[in-house]
């Protein structure tokens, strides 16, 4: 499997690029570095050479300043290029997961159909603090390394030709291995983030659903599962340390090896024609000690390495999900709230054939509340979507004011639509903030004016800090309570549209006395959609359209669809029958 690609380091550079002047002092450090580090056993062999063997002690103090300020200056050249790739590494992993946050947000909801909540954040999350971890300590060392590599040999032949020639036979032994691993690990470090991706999915969707697992009795059913992906994930990554194990067992063994082969040319007198001074000898065990820790550090820097270009082709694999379309150019100024639908057909997976609504046409006029009614997952909820424009694909045409929706600006056409749900998502924040959204325009007048509109200010001013109350676990609220401020919210946004989906299915009869009145309040002067299963609360709207295996079977007021004696009357007498 081919992990790096010319388009992954293309769209990494495009980060990288930001720092471009602190990329380049960086690269400046590294020679200068590199030789702080090379000379280190040179001034111990002209130390034992030198100035030992003679007793010349103000040569060798003189000297000894000397490795000391070049120890110093590596040590300041290093903290200055760990320093800056931190800084370039932090600085581009945080840009990116923000870009990474945004692409998520803008992705089209079929892609959350498709794709679970642990694979999406798991990108965001662990994929990126693999990427950071490989610019902080994998990556950064490289050119270093190889710098130091090249210099060492160097430095290796100009000390003794003879010596260098038996680490200069070891290598081809080294790479073989290393290449060897190398191959088999690739593979590995991406099943690695892929297993990892399946356990962050598993626990956020059983902490989610961790009511329903606990009333079911079903913990240990969900235990096995996680059990099962952390034993693969347990199997893959084992399978990985044994690799880097025997390749950093092997390049230590190689090490020792090459060093006992020194001493042993050097003591039985191979190489006395030439020579070699204990100087000379010593700074080769140096030198081979230095030339042999990066190959010894190797093994886990490819292991950072390889789990980062792991990570970078699933973080390139997320930001190549299209985002939601938006082609739209006309934007709405004053809508008067028509809606239509032309012969509207939809599927969510275009690998099915069976349609979720099937030629649906209706007409509902400016002002006009409508209720859609019917069996569940007979396509209630998509004509709401398809609205909203959370969905394409469809064919048939959607208009509004008489325009095509696909020719409205996304952004536009959602700023004029408001919707509540059954089940509220009230934010972290303020009782003020869930009804602005932050919104500079919505005075706080016309905010408390909203929420008495729907009978929930007297609430709200009896929480400890009234509407500057922070809705946290220890403000939490009933469903009913929720709801009103959704209404409130909906009301201080002023759309022109909104849509209800079963926005009383899971209230108490108290609540949805209160909810009820909040209906009627949004009710006036807004095109509204109504979502139900409780037949008694769309009696009182202009429209119900009853909707059955994705079609449009009836249309009309109740009194109408009553007299008609058709399906919505049998679902009505159903309902009704044991009251």
């Amino acid at each position: 499997m081919k992990i790096l690609r010319r388009e992954h380091i293309e769209f990494f550079w495009k980060y990288i690029k930001i720092h471009k002047k602190l990329l380049i002092l960086s690269i400046i450090v590294v020679p200068f570095l590199s030789a702080m580090h090379l000379c280190q056993p040179y001034i111990v062999k002209m130390g034992i050479d030198n100035y030992i063997f003679s007793k010349e002690l103000k040569g060798l103090y003189f000297l000894s300043i000397i490795f000391v300020f070049v120890v110093m200056m590596e040590f300041l050249l290093r903290s200055l290029q760990s320093y800056i790739f931190q800084y370039i590494g932090q600085r581009t992993v945080s840009r990116m997961r923000r870009d990474l946050f945004e692409h998520i947000q803008e992705l089209p909801l079929s892609h959350f159909d498709d794709s679970s909540l642990g694979e999406s954040s798991s990108s965001v999350i662990s994929d990126m603090q693999a990427l950071n971890e490989s610019l902080s300590s994998g990556i950064v060392t490289l050119l270093s390394d190889l710098l130091i590599f090249i210099g060492i040999l160097g430095m290796m032949f100009y000390l003794n030709v003879s010596l260098s020639l038996i680490f200069i036979v070891s290598i081809p032994l080294i790479f073989l291995v290393i290449n060897f691993i190398r191959k088999r690990m690739k593979r590995l470090f991406f099943l690695i983030r892929e297993k990892m991706s399946t356990i962050n999915g598993l626990l956020q969707e059983n902490l989610q659903g961790s009511l329903v697992i606990q009333l079911f009795e079903k913990e240990e059913s969900f235990e096995g599962l996680l059990k099962d992906a952390s034993v693969e994930y347990r199997h893959v990554v084992m399978r990985s340390v044994g690799y880097d194990s025997v390749l950093f067992s092997f390049i230590e063994m190689m090490m020792f090896v090459v060093i006992a082969i020194f001493l042993w040319f050097c003591f039985k007198g191979s190489f006395a024609g030439e020579g070699i001074s204990l100087g000379v000898l010593v700074a080769f065990i140096d030198y081979t000690y230095k030339l042999f820790s990066p190959l010894k550090d190797f093994s886990g820097k490819w292991t950072v390495l390889q789990h980062a270009l792991a990570a970078l082709q699933r973080i390139f694999r997320a930001f190549e999900k299209e985002k939601e379309k938006n082609e739209g150019l006309v934007r709405l100024t004053e809508l008067e709230g028509k809606v239509s639908f032309k012969n509207v057909s939809f599927c969510y997976n275009l690998k099915n054939t069976s349609s979720v609504l099937k030629n649906v046409s209706f007409d509902i006029s400016p002002g006009q509340s409508v209720a859609i009614v019917g069996p569940s997952a007979s396509g209630k909820t998509t004509i709401m979507r398809l609205i909203l424009r959370l969905y394409s694909g469809y064919s048939g045409k959607i208009f509004l004011d008489n325009c095509d929706i696909q020719k409205i600006d996304i952004y536009s056409l959602r700023k004029n639509i408001s919707v509540i749900l059954q089940e509220q998502s009230l934010f972290p924040s303020s009782v003020a903030f869930n009804i602005t959204l932050g919104k500079d325009s919505i005075s706080t007048q016309k905010m408390q004016k909203c929420a008495k509109m729907v009978h929930v200010h007297d609430f709200i001013q009896s929480l400890p800090k009234g509407y500057d109350t922070v809705l946290d676990q220890n403000n939490v609220l009933s469903q009913g309570q929720s709801q009103l401020i959704s209404m409130a919210r909906v009301l201080a946004h002023s759309p022109k549209i909104v849509l209800m989906d079963e926005p009383m299915a899971s209230l108490d009869s108290y609540h949805e006395t209160i909810v009820q009145k909040g209906i009627r309040e949004i009710l006036k002067n807004k095109t509204t959609f109504v979502i139900a299963h409780r037949l008694s609360t769309v009696q009182q709207v202009d429209k119900i359209l009853v909707v059955k295996h994705g079609q449009i079977v009836e249309e009309g007021n109740h009194l109408e669809l009553m007299a008609l004696g058709g399906f919505y009357r049998r679902l009505f007498n159903m309902q009704f029958k044991n009251m």
